[in-house]
C-alpha cells in the first residue's frame, strides 16, 4: 500500500527557501534601501527584514513577525508571510521592478534607519517576551 505524501506546511517551504536562498536573501536586506523582496512559499509570500517593515507600512496593518536564525548570519531575520490574495492587490497598487515565478520586488519609500531599527527592536522584543 503506498503512503500519500504529507503535503507541505508553511515552515516546509521557508526551510527549503533558506536552503536554497539564504545568501541572496540577506545579501538583499542588508543592501536594502526601499524594495520589498518577496519569496514565494506556497499559498503565501514571505518578506524578511526592511522587505517585511516596508510591507507592513503597505498594508497599513501591524503583524506578527516570527523570527529567523540563517545560519552564518549573526543576527536574526524577522519574517513576515503574507497571503497571495493580498499580495496581489499590492501588485496593483504598487510599482513592480520585478515579476518571477518565486520572487517579487515592489518599489516602496525610503527606509529610515531609525524607523527600521525601532521596528525591529519592538517586534524581536514583542516576540522573545
Amino acid at each position: 500500500m503506498a503512503h500519500a505524501a504529507k503535503p507541505l506546511n508553511i515552515f516546509d517551504y521557508v526551510q527549503m527557501l533558506l536552503a536554497r536562498d539564504s545568501k541572496t536573501i540577506v545579501s538583499r536586506e542588508c543592501a536594502n534601501e526601499k524594495s520589498v523582496h518577496l519569496y514565494g512559499i506556497g499559498q503565501y509570500w514571505a518578506a524578511f527584514d526592511k522587505s517585511a517593515y516596508l510591507l507592513e507600512t503597505m498594508v497599513d496593518d501591524e503583524f506578527d513577525a516570527a523570527i529567523i536564525h540563517v545560519k552564518d548570519y549573526p543576527f536574526p531575520l524577522l519574517m513576515y508571510c503574507l497571503h497571495y490574495e493580498k499580495v496581489k492587490s499590492l501588485c496593483r497598487n504598487h510599482i513592480m521592478a520585478a515579476n518571477e515565478m518565486d520572487y517579487l520586488k515592489l518599489l516602496g519609500t525610503p527606509i529610515s534607519p531609525i524607523s527600521y531599527s525601532r521596528w525591529y527592536r519592538r517586534h524581536l522584543n514583542d516576540i522573545l517576551q
